[in-house]
């Protein structure tokens, strides 16, 4: 197998898809994150961007607070002056951790239609000009053939990511920005985006190796990339919450408690119920009775988390991301994204096994 894939590579290499991919993913990239960076903001007479000198003082570099506090801020106590500082001070330190996500949220977006262009248009040369039947002449079986690919594949991806993450970096650079930076939300938003790649890059490659087509793979790869632009799954959780009815003394409760002391009320995800739930020193605050069957919501709930790119709705992750990190959601999402994966590549590899090529 070693030998396929240093094959690939070094066609890989001579070709001019891989460079094209490179140099389209740098300049796309460039413009989505510029364009997610470039909000405006009302302030004083006028509007400003985060990123203007006007605004250096509320962002999160001059408030002399820790990155993890702005991160758990009205998710979790934190220390008093901290809580003070972000409360009653004008700042932009929580625009800033969305700001970030917005960009972190959709690093898959580009690389994503690239790569659905890519693997039709690479691998599937090595069917039409008689490579793969080269290779099994060579005694080399299907399985380490498909195999190669996807590892191949899968490496493409991590570079893809890689070099998104190091543009979005010296962009920031160039804006002189700081934001806050709390690494392990931040790794496990990184992580899922390339899950998220491998899991398009994992079907367009089942597809062709199944189908033999470039059109097949082509057509898979951009009915997945409009997924993450199309929330699917907002049907299901819109049903969902719609189902619960209201406890208006409990909402009267947390009202009271958020009066009394803001920082001692914490919130939670709860993945059962997939809803941000609230607690006050430990104890829940049950803000909403559940009226659906368990069957109707256990149904719900695996439609919710079967969908792969849930995450990548932007009115999703922006919310809490630090939440999401914290209780589970981005793990959660991350196990489906590698389910779908091995599914898919599972598939594609048991038909492409059954196909006589020599």
């Amino acid at each position: 197998m070693k030998k396929i894939i240093t094959g690939y590579i070094y066609r890989m290499f001579r070709s001019f898809e891989i460079w094209a991919l490179i140099a389209l993913l740098i300049l796309a990239s460039s413009y989505l994150f510029i364009m997610r960076m470039n909000v405006t903001y009302n302030f004083g007479n006028g509007q400003f961007s985060l990123f203007d000198e006007e605004m250096k003082q509320y962002r999160f570099e001059s408030l002399d607070i820790s990155d993890e506090a702005v991160y758990k801020y009205e998710i979790e106590t934190i220390s008093y002056k901290e809580f003070d500082v972000l409360a009653n001070q004008q700042n932009y330190a929580q625009d800033e951790v969305r700001s970030l996500f917005a960009v972190l949220g959709s690093l898959v977006i580009i690389p994503a239609a690239l790569m659905a262009i890519f693997i039709p248009m690479f691998f599937g040369r090595l069917f039409s000009d008689g490579t793969i039947k080269n290779l099994i002449a060579c005694g080399y079986s299907n399985r380490q053939i498909y195999m190669s690919a996807f590892v191949l594949t899968w490496v493409i991806d991590v570079l893809l990511i890689a070099i998104e993450v190091g543009l979005y970096a010296l962009i920031c650079l160039c804006y002189r920005w700081h934001p806050p930076v709390y690494l392990p939300a931040i790794s496990a938003m990184v992580l899922l985006q390339i899950l998220m790649l491998l899991t398009i890059s994992t079907v367009c490659l089942a597809v062709l190796f199944a189908s033999a087509k470039k059109i097949a793979p082509l057509v898979a790869g951009f009915v997945l990339v409009a997924l993450i632009f199309i929330p699917i799954s907002a049907i299901p959780v819109e049903i969902l919450w719609e189902s619960t009815n209201m406890n208006n003394d409990s909402f009267a409760e947390l009202a009271s408690k958020m009066k009394e002391d803001r920082n001692r009320v914490n919130m939670r995800f709860d993945l059962k119920d997939f809803d941000i739930d609230f607690t006050y020193e430990g104890e829940d605050l049950l803000l909403y009775e559940d009226t659906l069957s368990p069957a109707v919501k256990t149904g719900i709930l695996a439609w919710t988390y079967l969908d792969p790119f849930m995450l990548a709705h932007p009115d999703i992750i922006y919310v809490q991301p630090y939440l999401f990190y914290r209780d589970g959601l981005i793990a959660v999402y991350s196990v489906t994204n590698v389910f779908w994966t091995i599914l898919s590549s599972s598939v594609g590899l048991v038909v492409f096994k059954k196909k006589e090529l020599s």
